[in-house]
């Protein structure tokens, strides 16, 4: 099942930022939003990088095996997803949003964490410039 709760201090996340839990075996869907529109649409396990980059295309849909992002062109979000959630999804993740004019956009969002990112409890942080980092969890 997939829930969203807000954390308090026990955790190391503030108060802004958004915890999301889903079951291994499960699926889970996380939405990026955006303040601009772009074209070149990216889904990648920590920074898009080479090697990290699970999905990237100029569609407003696309799927590779379990993972799949979907553009909601005018509106500026794009949901990503996993399907068949296994331990090893643990980790960061990263919805890009690339726009021809202008720097690039991105919304940095941890990995689904079990019950913690690579056994390391607590292992967050808001990046001021990014705003706030969000937290995926598999129990």
């Amino acid at each position: 099942m997939l829930s969203t709760a807000l954390q308090d201090g026990n955790t190391g996340l503030s108060n802004s930022e958004e915890l999301h839990t889903g079951t291994e075996g499960g699926n889970i869907t996380v939405v990026c939003t955006f303040s601009f529109s772009g074209h070149r649409k990216l889904f990648c396990k920590e920074e898009c990088t080479t090697g990290n980059i699970l999905i990237e295309t100029t569609n407003n849909r696309a799927q590779r095996d379990r993972y799949s992002i979907e553009y909601k062109e005018g509106s500026n979000i794009m949901y990503v997803s996993i399907t068949q959630l296994k331990k090893s999804d643990s980790g960061w993740y990263t919805c890009s949003l690339d726009r021809t004019f202008g720097p690039d956009g991105y919304e940095k969002y941890s990995g689904f964490k079990s019950p913690d990112m690579f056994s390391l409890k607590n292992k967050c942080c808001t990046f001021p410039s990014l705003g706030p980092v969000k937290q995926t969890v598999v129990r």
